[in-house]
């Protein structure tokens, strides 16, 4: 899980970052079983991140959004890069630094089936891209924040 959900928080530790994004997120589906530990929560999340591979799926859009140190999307070519990929659409975040947009995180919505659904557009708890700025996709890791 370091090289796949580190934390970006200065002085954050991966341990208290995956402590506290359980007890946001992986206790409202606690009564799901396969998702009623903490253990059962990252191996299944690792297994989702693993199944719908974000990079490959936005490289093989239209409009190809891949890493880059210089190169800069509209927001339309990553969604439509991951409705093409997905056949739904999850919700997209991007975070600002020093004036600059970047991608952030693409969260994915399931039932409780875990069969990918669209998030819709009042998915919240986070900072939607804006449509009207570019975004920049460096390669991994892109920023610390904080």
């Amino acid at each position: 899980m370091i090289k796949k959900w580190p934390t970006f928080k200065r002085g954050g530790t991966n341990d208290k970052f995956w402590k506290e994004t359980y007890e946001k997120y992986g206790t409202c589906i606690k009564d799901l079983t396969k998702f009623n530990t903490i253990n059962k929560y990252y191996k299944n999340t690792m297994d989702l991140y693993d199944k719908y591979k974000m990079k490959e799926i936005l490289a093989n859009g239209d409009s190809p959004v891949t890493p880059s140190i210089t190169k800069k999307y509209i927001l339309s070519d990553v969604t439509s890069a991951l409705n093409k990929g997905l056949g739904v659409n999850p919700a997209v975040y991007c975070v600002e630094k020093d004036n600059e947009q970047y991608l952030w995180e693409i969260r994915m919505c399931f039932n409780k089936k875990l069969k990918a659904i669209n998030c819709g557009t009042s998915h919240e708890n986070g900072d939607k891209c804006d449509s009207e700025k570019k975004i920049s996709y460096p390669k991994f890791p892109p920023l610390v924040i904080g």
